[in-house]
């Protein structure tokens, strides 16, 4: 099945299409994407009401077409759990007060998003590179008085001819901003202090240029999987209008 939208995240990825696939059981929960093909599955029962939203979450992944140095893994997983819980909201299937609860949660407090040996466990860009993300994201937005945001940097990021190291990140970032972050950010990707709680809701900020509302689907799925009576394979315009609901 094909629906026509608008892009709902536009971060300069080439790809117009996104193939998913809704798998029933016995497959695994949550899901997986697959880097460079622009395809990606989603169990069949995931939900949308959630900001551990597995559709969206996966869904940015195909919108990643950077390649990370070792000291950057972390913003993988990272940019496309904080943009899933955002997005969530921005959709309507979440309120802002529960993105907002779920990007602050705390976790991995003492780890270094830089060093992975001091994660315990994989669960580290979740919950503190989430949350350094959406301080970044507020920080621009409130440097540039809500022309320029994250958005931008991913946008650099994909656009970045090799490698991403931790000097491009930085330099990206300041360019951004159109300052220097330069003490604040190194504290927070190789240090280990964690990010303070966001001052402001952190959709305040909202960049000036947003993003049209997605397509409608002629079915109203409410709260449940958009896979519901669908069948296993979805292919989708760039802005995911398959998770539209009235």
């Amino acid at each position: 099945m094909h629906f026509a939208s608008e892009s709902m995240l536009d971060v300069g990825s080439p790809s117009e299409e996104v193939l998913i696939f809704a798998l029933p059981d016995p497959a695994r929960g949550g899901g997986e994407s697959f880097l460079g093909a622009n395809e990606l599955w989603v169990h069949a029962e995931s939900r949308l009401d959630t900001p551990n939203n597995v559709w969206l979450h996966e869904y940015i992944h195909t919108r990643q077409s950077f390649m990370l140095a070792p000291e950057m893994v972390w913003l993988r997983e990272a940019s496309a759990e904080y943009y899933g819980a955002k997005l969530a909201h921005e959709h309507g299937f979440v309120s802002e007060t529960t993105v907002h609860e779920y990007v602050r949660r705390p976790g991995h407090e003492d780890t270094v998003l830089a060093d992975t040996e001091t994660w315990t466990e994989p669960g580290v860009p979740y919950t503190k590179g989430t949350r350094t993300l959406a301080k970044l994201d507020e920080r621009i937005r409130a440097a540039t008085d809500g022309e320029r945001s994250l958005d931008d940097v991913m946008r650099r990021l994909n656009e970045h001819d090799g490698v991403v190291t931790y000097a491009v990140f930085e330099r990206t970032v300041a360019a951004v901003a159109g300052q220097s972050m330069d003490e604040w950010l190194w504290e927070q990707v190789h240090g280990s202090e964690n990010p303070r709680p966001l001052t402001t809701p952190w959709v305040v900020h909202q960049a000036k240029a947003l993003t049209g509302p997605l397509t409608p689907l002629p079915t109203d799925f409410g709260s449940k999987s958009p896979a519901a009576g669908l069948g296993g394979v979805l292919a989708v315009g760039s802005g995911l209008a398959l998770l539209s609901r009235k």
